[in-house]
């Protein structure tokens, strides 16, 4: 249906489906599942927008226009989209974990994405016409901070693990803080959460909630890993060599360290009761945000032990 929006110009009204990450919670391999089943999607009245097209899209759009507001922003949005979807669906999947920040800004404050009201704030204000549902996947801190750490490696944006560990204040910005805000910049939207312990048990009805209807079992997901967490050995070599030689480079060199260390446990900043502790933060922030009306929970953490019959069989969810 066509619309008029506060600016005067037409637009047509979607539902679009915000999938927010967070990084390294399989990510990735949601949007890798999206892509692969663009026709399929389609065939239901859903259109998913690839993220590097919508991610270089954003990009430019604040490069370029930085200073301008939200109106003139959902006006840009409102015809992009119009491309993105020319079929006119009622509903449009975007899935981006840099919309709510990176893995090299918690780096560089110690912080649980710490520009999360800044970003997220400029793609409330382009998607502000539409009616709009959220979607976010949350992990426990010990193995997040440790995946997020080698992430941020990857991109040149590295520093020793000493160093990120010692900035580290979990308890000061907890998942509570951090869907306290994405729940004041969207008030009137629906926000589903699941622990990322729980993705290979709760698949389907992941799939199926960020798709808007029952479509999970037609759907051909990837049974490979597609972003796999470094080893202890190679992040070992790679802060060896950033230490020396720079940062810049050291986190390039992780694969060629990985090739020469295959098997290894992957890459760990804590001690047993550090990762005691961080567990149960996590665990008082799942009890909180539980019970917590502004949110929708898909499954809960610690996840009920049951086998699992999907594609995805056999993979380690800490390494998807």
């Amino acid at each position: 249906m066509d619309m008029r929006s506060d600016t005067g110009l037409e637009q047509d009204r979607a539902t679009i489906h915000l999938h927010l990450g967070a990084h390294k919670t399989a990510t990735t391999y949601i949007q890798a599942a999206f892509s692969r089943n663009a026709r399929s999607l389609a065939a239901n009245g859903i259109a998913y927008i690839p993220m590097r097209e919508f991610r270089s899209w954003r990009r430019s759009l604040l490069r370029f226009h930085a200073r301008l507001t939200a109106g003139p922003s959902s006006v840009k949005f409102d015809r992009r989209l119009r491309k993105w979807n020319p079929e006119r669906f009622q509903t449009c999947i975007i899935s981006d974990e840099n919309m709510i920040g990176t893995c090299g800004g918690m780096v560089g404050a110690g912080k649980l994405y710490p520009q999360l009201r800044t970003k997220l704030g400029t793609v409330a204000g382009m998607v502000s016409e539409h009616e709009t549902r959220l979607f976010i996947s949350i992990r426990c801190y010990a193995s997040f901070y440790a995946a997020a750490y080698c992430e941020a490696l990857r991109y040149g944006n590295g520093c020793s693990a000493e160093v990120f560990k010692r900035r580290l204040e979990p308890a000061s910005r907890r998942w509570r803080d951090v869907l306290a805000e994405i729940a004041d910049l969207f008030p009137a939207s629906p926000i589903v959460v699941w622990p990322y312990e729980t993705f290979r048990q709760s698949q389907t009805e992941i799939f199926d909630a960020l798709a808007g209807k029952e479509i999970a079992n037609g759907l051909h997901l990837p049974n490979e890993v597609l972003r796999p967490s470094p080893s202890q050995a190679a992040v070992d070599r790679a802060q060896k060599f950033g230490k020396r030689f720079g940062w810049s480079l050291a986190g390039r060199l992780v694969p060629v360290f990985e090739s020469r260390a295959p098997g290894k446990p992957p890459f760990d900043l804590w001690t047993e009761g550090e990762r005691d502790e961080l567990r149960e933060l996590y665990a008082g922030d799942m009890e909180e945000i539980g019970s917590d009306s502004r949110y929708q929970m898909i499954a809960r953490y610690p996840a009920p032990a049951r086998s699992f019959s999907g594609r995805t069989e056999g993979l380690d969810p800490n390494r998807i």
